[in-house]
């Protein structure tokens, strides 16, 4: 029988004895499908940035998942099988080992390769793709600008990249230290009445599944952050001879999914000025909009 609480098996039935004695708090997973969906419209145009790093945070949590289901089933660690158990003890005592083993792992498989430039590496990609979007669209009324490729290298543009990896590396950490927290709540169940160990593995890895799903739309909320802010910024990165009086508008993807609060902010009017200073995109994980210049004329 499964230790797993019965909405995180996405069950409406569970009978376990880990219902009953632990509170495990259940999250709604997004899909992960929403960013393989052919034929998805998206006018931020970004939806390969975003598989890339949703891709890259799913092999961090699965690698973590993976080192410590091979530990459960095939080292049998917790003694759930026939043999000894390397983390022998009181279960207080194998939980800490369960602790210190997850304190190496996390740093090992996770932080360290989030910290990497790959990740950097696919923002700056998204940063170039809202520079170049950006300068096309003030190109359409005949304004000059700059090489996207040294916009991108100026201190401002770098310092937003910094801003959002930063916030890619505490919203990995979120999912992981609450994943770390379920799976130890997992494990002391498990462990009070001796579990199968490939059923404890399976119920660890439904709730790997369910943070890969939150993963994906973080990271999907995170490349559109990095194309909107520095597609924003590129509408004064222009030649410093030139003072520009620009218009923009929130454009939507224009399709029935489109939620209400898109269409509200669509409805709106804006500033360049006004949509600088609050950004809205993204509204929410997988959102589809982006600003758009509709007037820009040169003052001198």
């Amino acid at each position: 029988m499964s230790v797993q609480p019965a909405p995180l098996r996405h069950a409406d039935i569970c009978e376990c004895h880990a219902c009953e004695s632990h509170e495990l708090v259940a999250a709604t997973p997004a899909s992960e499908l929403e960013l393989e969906q052919s034929g998805r419209l998206d006018p931020t145009g970004t939806i390969s940035y975003q598989r890339d790093l949703a891709r890259f945070l799913r092999g961090r949590i699965n690698s973590l998942n993976a080192d410590l289901r091979k530990r459960i089933v095939e080292d049998d660690v917790f003694g759930l099988g026939d043999s000894d158990a390397e983390w022998r003890g009181p279960r207080e005592a194998q939980l800490m080992r369960l602790d210190s083993w997850f304190d190496n792992a996390e740093n090992r498989l996770v932080h360290d390769r989030v910290d990497s430039d790959e990740v950097r590496s696919i923002l700056e990609t998204a940063a170039k793709s809202g520079i170049i979007d950006g300068h096309a669209d003030l190109r359409e009324f005949d304004i000059p600008t700059d090489d996207a490729a040294d916009v991108l290298e100026q201190d401002a543009v770098q310092e937003q990249i910094d801003s959002v990896h930063e916030n890619v590396r505490d919203r990995v950490g979120t999912a992981i230290e609450d994943y770390r927290s379920d799976v130890r709540r997992l494990v002391s169940a498990g462990l009070a009445s001796n579990v199968a160990r490939r059923t404890l593995a399976k119920d660890i890895t439904e709730r790997a599944t369910v943070y890969n799903s939150h993963v994906t739309a973080q990271a999907s909320g995170e490349v559109v952050n990095q194309y909107s802010t520095t597609q924003l910024t590129s509408y004064d990165r222009v030649d410093a001879e030139i003072e520009l009086e620009t218009e923009v508008e929130y454009v939507d993807a224009g399709d029935s999914r489109v939620c209400q609060r898109c269409l509200e902010l669509s409805a709106q009017e804006w500033t360049l000025e006004k949509a600088q200073a609050q950004n809205p995109i993204p509204v929410h994980g997988y959102c589809r909009c982006r600003f758009r210049v509709k007037d820009a004329r040169s003052l001198f």
